[in-house]
């Protein structure tokens, strides 16, 4: 099995540590993988970190973004992830996975890596899946197309 990796980076440099570390978890489970970033203009070591772990692992890569940022973040988001996943469809479409992770604190705690792992055991038939947080509200972000919806949308 083989999977892309990929997240939207910006201000994260905090995090970027333990995502790399998190990321590396996740690659374990996988016979080969790619990393692939989107990385927005920061204020803070962003950049930086992102060169120092492109040195030590060669299999991430990342793209600058050097466009003018929309004032909404949500839009900078979805760029850079739809970035990744053109990313993937030219260059590692016999991959059998991608993963969108978030590169802030979102996805920088000790990760569950046995739940992907069952997961993935269990069953190679679902679209998409969404683990490790009960109090993440960021599901319109999967949304694409003119199948889009809002927060609102989910019921508890």
């Amino acid at each position: 099995m083989k999977c892309c990796i990929c997240g939207t980076v910006k201000n994260c440099g905090i995090y970027l540590d333990n995502i790399f570390k998190n990321m590396e978890q996740i690659s374990s489970l996988f016979d080969d993988y790619v990393i692939i970033l989107y990385y927005d203009n920061s204020d803070d070591d962003t950049l930086i970190k992102l060169n120092k772990y492109n040195s030590i692992n060669p299999k991430m890569q990342f793209y600058i973004n050097h466009e003018t940022l929309s004032q909404y973040r949500t839009l900078n988001i979805a760029k850079g992830r739809n970035y990744c996943i053109q990313m993937i469809r030219e260059k590692y479409s016999d991959f059998d996975y991608f993963i969108m992770m978030d590169c802030d604190d979102v996805c920088s705690n000790t990760i569950k890596l046995n739940i992907l792992k069952e997961s993935l055991d269990i069953n190679e038939q679902w679209d998409s899946l969404s683990f490790n947080r009960t109090d993440y509200y960021d599901y319109w972000a999967l949304s694409i197309g003119s199948f889009a919806f809002g927060y609102w949308h989910i019921s508890s």
